[in-house]
This record gives C-alpha cells, sequence and structure tokens, in this order.
C-alpha cells in the first residue's frame, strides 16, 4: 500500500458517516478496493494465512 491510496482511504472513510464505517468493519476493511490496488494486495488481504 502506498502514501497515496492510504491518503485516498482516508479522504473515503471522512465523507461517511462513522456510524456507517464502523457498522461495516465487523472483523473487515472497510472500502478494501480503495487501498488495495494491485492484485497481490486482494490476494494476501482474502488469504492471510498464506503470509
Amino acid at each position: 500500500v502506498s502514501t497515496s491510496e492510504l491518503i485516498d482511504w482516508f479522504k473515503v472513510l471522512r465523507r461517511h458517516p462513522t456510524d456507517e464505517i464502523l457498522a461495516q468493519l465487523d472483523g473487515k476493511l472497510p472500502y478494501p478496493g480503495v487501498l488495495l490496488k494491485s492484485v497481490n494486495d486482494h490476494m494476501r488481504y482474502l488469504n492471510p494465512k498464506r503470509l
């Protein structure tokens, strides 16, 4: 994850009400498509045991 992706992710989080973000958490990353750009990033997120 690059700095620009992290900044973009924070911008998306700030656009939504906190309650909405917290409701989505449930152990999951909100808006992963904004933060995870590469196929490898997505695969590592979806299969954390394969690190």
